[in-house]
């Protein structure tokens, strides 16, 4: 049942095992465990139903029976939002910190192929394009870790068929057959009308390998006519931008935007759309966090100063700067806040407007660390480079 390619992306280290107690993770812990690998669980209480102790308690005992360890995290929650979403980011979250402090740098999740079809139904009815309906990654890098969906062929069905063969329990979530939730609703409406999630899953799995091809055409148009500056602007080529299909021009401005902005949601279509008649009739505009320059023979796309964030909840500053510290009393200012003559050479329009974009590291008695510089002994900085991959699902 397991997908051995999948697992053969493990890391170094144990293999964490994200198991909520329901049939489809625990059927996957027991599957590991009877393929030899080296393991440890967790299982993450969000705290949203009373059953959640008991359940995680649960799988605390069979981990202990199966002599691997277990350990129980617990989501505080967040006020106002999407709770489900936000609830999925703070479970993803905790589970990679609590991997990482096992020593181990890969997690495997229980996923299935009626995970797929009842997700690409979801976001069909919200109006999905191809990127959305296509079917999640079965490997995936997110938070320094390797997350992995060894079950992405098998169908739920037949992981509660080889529970009840070995006599192990597991928990009914109620929400799964509660209408007033959207997945619960999807689940009762492929009943009725007798859509098979094989066929389904193999529709979202087509649309993943457009999905890769597009993002490698997109990649290579990057290539063309996008060149990264030390100072964090994306300067782009306007003339082989302009010369680009429409589906692909949008797709770069999302890309960048994600990168640039730090921004977990794409940016509204009809805001892409301004941005691209924006860079291909030559204006400037603001959006989405993002400024659009134009120079004589190029657009820069650069950071808006007033949408700049310090200190992120990634450890990096704006996102996108990782920043070395060697002292407790070093401090992160603009690069405006100093004098010009310690600025680099920009060669690009408004570089007052830039400079308030641009970090820098400063400890008393030394010359400021600026992107771009030497590497000082006193710390540094650091673009985090842009990858098309950052944004695979």
């Amino acid at each position: 049942m397991l997908d051995q390619s999948v697992l053969a992306q493990c890391g170094p280290g144990p293999l964490g095992v994200a198991v909520s107690g329901g049939g489809d993770s625990t059927a996957l812990l027991w599957l590991l465990h009877q393929a030899g690998y080296q393991l440890t669980a967790a299982t993450v209480d969000h705290g949203l139903r009373a059953e959640s102790a008991d359940e995680a308690d649960a799988v605390a005992r069979l981990c202990k029976s199966m002599g691997i360890p277990h350990e129980t995290l617990r989501w505080t929650g967040v006020e106002g939002g999407n709770l489900q979403q936000a609830a999925r980011e703070g479970r993803q979250k905790l589970l990679a910190e609590w991997i990482r402090r096992h020593g181990g740098r890969s997690v495997a999740l229980g996923h299935t192929i009626d995970d797929v079809a009842e997700t690409l139904l979801m976001r069909l009815a919200r109006g999905s394009g191809p990127d959305g309906l296509a079917a999640m990654e079965p490997v995936r890098n997110a938070q320094g870790i390797t997350w992995l969906r060894p079950l992405l062929q098998v169908r739920r069905a037949e992981l509660r068929d080889l529970l009840r063969d070995q006599q192990i329990n597991w928990a009914d979530d109620p929400s799964n057959s509660d209408v007033r939730f959207e997945r619960a609703r999807i689940r009762h409406a492929m009943t009725n009308l007798r859509l098979e999630p094989e066929r389904l899953a193999q529709a979202a799995t087509s649309l993943r390998d457009v999905r890769h091809a597009a993002i490698a055409t997109t990649d290579a148009l990057i290539a063309e006519c996008v060149t990264f500056t030390a100072l964090g602007e994306a300067v782009i080529a306007p003339k082989v931008y302009a010369d680009a299909p429409a589906d692909l021009r949008y797709r770069l401005l999302r890309v960048l935007t994600y990168w640039m902005n730090g921004q977990r949601h794409a940016p509204r279509h009809d805001l892409i759309a301004q941005m691209d008649n924006c860079l291909r009739e030559g204006g400037e505009m603001a959006g989405a966090g993002l400024l659009i320059r134009q120079s004589k023979s190029s657009v820069h796309l650069r950071r808006e100063p007033r949408a700049v964030a310090s200190w992120t909840a990634d450890h990096c500053w704006d996102h996108r700067w990782r920043i070395t510290k060697t002292r407790s009393d070093d401090q992160v200012m603009p690069l405006a806040t100093h004098d010009r003559e310690s600025w680099p050479r920009m060669g690009a329009p408004h570089p007052a407007e830039l400079a308030r974009t641009v970090p820098t590291l400063v400890q008393t008695g030394l010359a400021p660390v600026i992107p771009g510089g030497a590497a000082m002994s006193h710390g540094m900085i650091r673009l985090i480079p842009f990858t098309m991959s950052a944004r695979s699902r």
